[in-house]
């Protein structure tokens, strides 16, 4: 069979460095300023805990008498995982006070838009189009609670932003290194959450599907793979030693997995679903210790799957429509504000990947953004969920835009403007 090629000319040979670096630097400055507003707004409004998803495992370590910095690397938490909780914890020990890690994720919120920004121009988007989608996927206004607790959300975006430059140097080089580094910040980005399980896994098709002048796809792939196992095996190893489980992320993965496919509570937090008493029952029944806790929700997830798959099924539908909208329970009439601006961007998104789908920077965003969607719909979902992957998301509905106009309104004064693989079209 022969393998895909793509034409040198479908990524740019020479970047306007001083121009992208000006626009990152903008689009730095608007996000951190809106996130820190938020994080301001938030934290003066404060109702609940600041760690109200269980991220500041490490912080509470280091406010033990006695702690130091070892306190970081000794028996690092199963519940959340060994990256969220550390990083959080460090910014702890650098910074010892409550709002460290607040300002941690202004700061990460910045870098991130600055990022994509960076990484969209490299792959031959425009930079004002690339300014515009880093600012609405990191500026989303449904999601300015995120700023005020301790959620990864900012982080996660930061780390899909450095993967993003990293695939873009990995796609133009032969060399291993780009590849290595590609899989290192894949394997740390899986640790932190593990939803990204399909985009991180779909990057080798990519690879395969780029290959350079030379045609070295098995070395870029290969590195990937070592790349990716170096960070992610010692974990996993270490949990099979330690509790001789197979435990590839986090211990609260079968509770989450549960949660997901538990019918009476869609739509609804953990701590409401623990006041429905037949959930109450079960969780008194799931044991002390983390490994029996994570097979005992596991096997319930997977029984309550065989026994109603037609409601299963069903619950993938509303999950699959509560990853763009807020949909309430009970109901299939979502708000009225996050639809209105899903019903503008879902079209033009699809419209993008469909009629740009030859371009580079459209299947990432494609196979990212499909990628992130799929696993939530299928496992668990909330709306907030989608936020590292909306930069990507609103770059393809602009993409769509402007390939649209293009062919409605342009096409016969230059039919070759938008329909041209090179860099020279539109940046698109």
């Amino acid at each position: 069979m022969s393998q895909p090629t793509t034409p040198s000319s479908s990524l740019p040979q020479t970047v306007q460095w001083r121009g992208t670096l000006l626009a990152s630097l903008l689009a730095m400055v608007l996000t951190g300023c809106y996130g820190a507003w938020n994080t301001w707004e938030e934290d003066r409004q404060r109702t609940l805990p600041m760690d109200i998803d269980g991220w500041g495992a490490m912080t509470k370590r280091l406010k033990e008498p006695g702690a130091g910095f070892t306190s970081l690397l000794s028996d690092p938490p199963l519940w959340k995982g060994p990256i969220v909780p550390f990083v959080f914890g460090l910014c702890y020990y650098v910074a010892p006070f409550d709002g460290a890690i607040l300002v941690f994720n202004v700061l990460a919120l910045a870098l991130a838009a600055g990022c994509f920004v960076i990484g969209f121009c490299w792959f031959g988007v425009d930079r004002w189009s690339a300014v515009i989608a880093a600012l609405l996927g990191m500026c989303y206004w449904p999601h300015h609670y995120i700023f005020g607790y301790y959620y990864a959300e900012p982080l996660l975006a930061l780390l899909l932003s450095l993967l993003l430059l990293l695939v873009r140097w990995t796609v133009s080089s032969d060399r291993i290194a780009p590849a290595l580094l590609t899989g290192i910040i894949g394997g740390i980005l899986l640790l932190a959450r593990a939803p990204f399980l399909l985009a991180v896994g779909g990057i080798p098709i990519l690879l395969w599907l780029h290959p350079t002048a030379t045609g070295k796809w098995t070395i870029r792939i290969g590195s990937f793979a070592v790349g990716l196992l170096l960070v992610f095996t010692p974990w996993t190893a270490r949990n099979f030693l330690t509790y001789g489980e197979f435990i590839p992320f986090t211990t609260d993965g079968g509770k989450v997995l549960f949660q997901g496919t538990y019918l009476p509570g869609d739509s609804v937090t953990i701590n409401e679903i623990r006041q429905i008493p037949e959930f109450a029952e079960l969780e008194k029944k799931e044991g002390n210790n983390p490994p029996e806790q994570y097979r005992y929700w596991r096997t319930l997830a997977m029984k309550q799957i065989r026994e109603n798959p037609l409601g299963e099924l069903r619950l993938c539908v509303r999950k699959a429509i509560r990853f763009w909208v807020y949909l309430p329970k009970d109901s299939w009439v979502p708000s009225w504000r996050t639809t209105l601006l899903a019903a503008v961007a879902l079209p033009l998104a699809f419209a993008g990947v469909v009629l740009g789908r030859k371009r580079v920077i459209v299947q990432l965003c494609a196979l990212w953004v499909g990628g992130l969607w799929l696993f939530h719909a299928l496992i668990h979902t909330e709306l907030r969920y989608n936020y590292p992957i909306l930069p990507l998301f609103f770059l393809l509905s602009i993409i769509g835009f402007r390939l649209l106009f293009s062919r409605l309104f342009l096409v016969s004064r230059n039919p070759q403007r938008f329909d041209s693989p090179g860099p020279a079209s539109v940046g698109v």
